[in-house]
């Protein structure tokens, strides 16, 4: 994740290891590591030997797809109006397709698509 997004958080995803994507090389956070940008962090994630997702915010997710190293997005929209500036890229789907939806009544209700990566990479 982002520096900005573990900030806002305020501490590592509970039961996962935690790699925060950073330029400024001083930055430390208990519990987890840290990488100067994706391909570092993939690099790093890649080592534990389990899945890795890659989780916000927004300048990391379109950084994700300018690499082109996504290959399932599970995208959950909810169904309200938020102030912000800062939002998932639109999904490409000329290289994804949905493989699922389900929508969610809750006190707010959201959607949750899966899409998968559908071009064939050479």
């Amino acid at each position: 994740m982002g520096r900005k997004t573990y900030e806002t958080i305020g501490r590592p995803l509970p039961g996962r290891q935690t790699i925060i994507v950073t330029r400024n090389t001083a930055f430390n956070a208990d519990g987890c590591e840290s990488a100067s940008d994706i391909p570092a962090a993939l690099k790093l994630a890649r080592s534990k030997g389990t899945p890795v997702h890659i989780v916000g915010g927004g300048e990391i997710y379109r950084q994700a797809f300018e690499l082109d190293i996504v290959d399932i997005i599970h995208l959950t929209t909810i169904q309200t109006t938020v102030e912000g500036d800062i939002h998932f890229p639109t999904v490409p789907l000329d290289t994804f397709s949905i493989i699922s939806d389900k929508f969610f009544h809750s006190n707010i209700d959201y959607k949750y698509e899966c899409f998968a990566r559908t071009d064939r990479r050479t």
